[in-house]
């Protein structure tokens, strides 16, 4: 078995950022209600920053103007940027989860 460490690239942890903003955004949209369906957004949100690098607060991205969805976009370009073989094993999965997170805010959208 391989234990070798990969390094992870920079715009990982501007992944990071980004979804950590993207989850801020969302419980705003809450307005504080536990039922809302953007708190549950936000942690899911949380969990797929978490696993795509260490988040430090202090330090967010400059807040985008259009929300959550703006910063899942960012995530999800800055993730496409990353050259095959110099992300982690698992950039595709965290791809697609960002992308499936970006749909759904998507689909929410078009609902009145």
């Amino acid at each position: 078995m391989n234990n070798t460490t990969t390094t992870r690239p920079p715009l990982m942890n501007l992944v990071a950022e980004h979804l950590a903003a993207a989850a801020c955004h969302a419980d705003a949209n809450a307005c504080g209600d536990v039922t809302s369906p953007w708190h549950s957004l936000a942690g899911q949100v949380r969990l797929v920053a978490g696993g795509v690098g260490p988040v430090c607060d202090d330090e967010l991205v400059t807040p985008r103007p259009f929300g959550v969805q703006d910063h899942l976009d960012a995530a999800l370009a800055a993730l496409d940027s990353i050259p095959s073989g110099e992300g982690p094993p698992d950039l595709v999965v965290w791809a697609w989860r960002v992308a499936d997170l970006r749909a759904l805010v998507n689909a929410w959208a078009g609902e009145p």
